[in-house]
């Protein structure tokens, strides 16, 4: 009989700044994996509240290992995280947020198996301020060029971190998108469960929740000046883009102007009124 090797190590990494309130459930979720071959990673991203700062110190332990570093940002504590990882693969958590107890062992299959696949995914269920499933699709690199398809709680190799230079520390907005990107650009493939592996905490104040449309546009505006080669490797659908959304600029100003005369005219009757 042909002894099997063993699993691929995962490393859980989660960056906490003053999250006290829920960190303890993101690190509990992490500790109930199926798959022994865990190390789990606690990034204290410079936490000002007393309370989480009391509750990491309790968190520290032989299974969670927790570094404190000054405020530096979401990108860089996830970094920092991976830096200190001995994992062959990366699983990010964010500390308000769960994982369901097989997603390592489901996403370790994947990957142990299939060499090509850089990154995993799964179902999402949402859960807080509003409720709901999810699951994400993905249709080739094309498809991610103008749209974040995949979500933050995705497992990579960390060959793969170091070979792109980890995640974008310079951006503020869809840094995991762009790392996402970067990886897609080693020509990996992506693999979603169907099982739902991850649960999103919905509360006020979500940088995804308040993305609006010149934030988005300035995300797509860094993930170009980021992955340039790949931009232009695909030429066909960023023309493609383009026009569409020319034309949908030049429909607007077509009704703008329609209201734009209206305004004047309800302006003249007014003072026509009034006199």
């Amino acid at each position: 009989m042909t002894p099997t090797s063993p699993p691929g190590r995962v490393s859980i990494v989660i960056p906490c700044f003053n999250d006290g309130a829920y960190v303890g459930e993101a690190v509990e979720s992490a500790l109930a994996q199926t798959q022994p071959a865990v190390e789990i990673i606690v990034v204290d991203d410079g936490s000002t509240d007393a309370t989480t700062r009391t509750v990491l110190e309790a968190l520290q332990s032989d299974a969670v290992q927790v570094h404190r570093q000054g405020n530096r940002g979401l990108s860089a504590a996830r970094n920092a995280g991976i830096a200190l990882a001995t994992g062959d693969y990366v699983l990010p958590l964010d500390s308000d947020d769960r994982i369901s107890p097989d997603y390592v062992q489901l996403a370790t299959a994947v990957l142990d198996a299939r060499p090509r696949v850089g990154i995993v995914g799964g179902g999402i269920e949402f859960f807080g301020l509003t409720t709901g499933r999810a699951r994400p699709t993905y249709d080739g690199i094309a498809s991610m060029l103008f749209e974040n398809r995949l979500y933050a709680c995705s497992v990579t190799r960390r060959a793969d971190w170091e070979a792109v230079g980890g995640y974008p520390e310079h951006v503020r907005f869809a840094e995991d998108w762009i790392y996402w990107l970067r990886i897609l650009g080693l020509g990996r493939d992506v693999h979603i469960l169907d099982e739902t592996v991850w649960f999103y905490r919905q509360r006020p104040g979500q940088m995804t929740r308040d993305m609006g449309w010149r934030t988005a546009t300035t995300a797509i505006v860094n993930a170009m000046r980021d992955q340039p080669d790949l931009y232009a490797a695909h030429m066909d659908v960023v023309t493609e883009y383009v026009d569409l959304k020319l034309s949908t600029l030049d429909t607007f100003r077509h009704r703008f102007g329609r209201l734009n005369d209206f305004a004047s005219w309800a302006q003249t009757s007014l003072r026509r009124w009034r006199r």
